[in-house]
């Protein structure tokens, strides 16, 4: 019978004895839902081949269900180690059920002066998805709430995306800011536009779009600017430039530049005035305008293409050929070639191109003038 009994211990030790495992986590206290690990030995070994859950610990007070913890304070130890292989597990899942608003979460991480949550991944390092509150919130007291960083092109693999599903009134960002300072800044190192703006317009003209762009009070009950659909941009206010003049975008021969006197070939060209009193004479070239009208989208880069003076104040090239120029004198084209000078008493009509607003005493000089056509 003892020999039975010694028989009948040694199986029931058999049996309890830890499976055989090739390798296992190194100093782990327990591993659970895993017969196998990368490296070392471990003290507990939980298996389960079923769909149940291999472990659970159930705390019905108001204390911690489980803790991960480690002492060293140097080395890349790990409070938890959550992993699976199967492309649709999860490493690591957290739940929590109350059906009250509340201030907690189902994963609350604290980084001291370190990283909060640091997530990689070849797909999605960090995704968030709430039903009616925050899918993810990243808070700061002086560093940066939320951080991301990529390295993907165009706006697919853009660093940052946001969507919302929303087809009523759904708004996919919203910055909000208290201080005296900007609430967004855009900036861009290289060569490439700062903003790109896309609506849902299928035509030139913008059909099926919304708003670009639309400024709105505080109690939004009035909009200041907007820029519609088709490009059409409205404002409240005064549009305010550095520039002097309006000018019309026109075809040239690319032999003029800012501050020539200009006249209109038999071809619709614009080409220097090379004769005094010149009949054809129309303006003068722009040399900084506050506006220019006759644009195309996008804007053209050809030299072909000048912006001549219609109404306002312009720097004309200016000769006192025809005697001293003084403030208020009605100015003309002059026989050096792109340059103005004194009208005669009683000026041939068409060939009057401004009034000069300052004088001229002797040679050459760049004047400020007032566009008068006449």
């Amino acid at each position: 019978m003892l020999a039975a009994a010694a028989g009948g211990a040694a199986a029931l030790a058999a049996a309890l004895a830890r499976p055989a495992r090739s390798a296992a986590a190194a100093g782990s206290a327990l591993i659970i839902g895993s017969s196998t690990n990368n490296a070392g030995t471990s003290n507990t070994l939980l298996t389960t081949s079923s769909s149940v859950v291999a472990f659970e610990l159930l705390q019905n007070g108001p204390g911690t269900a489980l803790m991960g913890y480690t002492t060293p304070t140097t080395g890349k130890t790990r409070g938890v180690y959550g992993r699976t292989d199967s492309p649709d597990g999860d490493g690591v899942q957290a739940r929590n059920g109350s059906t009250t608003t509340g201030i907690g979460a189902a994963i609350k991480a604290f980084g001291g002066k370190c990283t909060g949550v640091w997530a990689t991944s070849d797909g999605t390092a960090i995704y968030g998805d709430s039903l009616s509150g925050w899918g993810v919130v990243g808070s700061s007291l002086s560093g940066v709430g939320v951080s991301a960083l990529g390295n993907g092109a165009t706006k697919d693999h853009a660093t940052l995306q946001s969507n919302n599903d929303n087809t009523t009134n759904g708004m996919a960002a919203y910055l909000t800011n208290s201080s005296a300072f900007a609430t967004a800044h855009l900036y861009n190192a290289g060569s490439g536009q700062v903003l790109w703006m896309q609506n849902g317009g299928t035509n030139a003209a913008g059909a099926g779009g919304g708003d670009f762009i639309v400024c709105r009070n505080k109690d939004q009950s009035d909009t200041q600017f907007r820029v519609a659909t088709d490009g059409s941009a409205y404002s409240d206010g005064t549009f305010n430039s550095g520039g002097a003049d309006f000018a019309e975008l026109l075809p040239a021969d690319g032999t003029t530049e800012p501050g020539d006197v200009v006249a209109v070939r038999a071809d619709g060209r614009l080409t220097r005035a090379t004769r005094a009193r010149q009949s054809s004479v129309i303006g003068v070239v722009s040399t900084k305008p506050g506006f220019i009208g006759g644009v195309s989208m996008p804007a053209p880069t050809s030299p072909d293409q000048i912006p001549m003076a219609v109404v306002g104040i312009v720097p004309v090239k200016a000769s006192a050929e025809n005697g001293p120029i003084q403030a208020g004198d009605r100015l003309v084209a002059a026989s050096l070639p792109g340059h103005a000078m004194r009208a005669d008493d009683q000026p041939e009509v068409g060939t009057v191109i401004g009034k000069a607003l300052a004088g001229l005493n002797a040679g050459t000089a760049m004047l400020e003038m007032l566009v008068m056509l006449q």
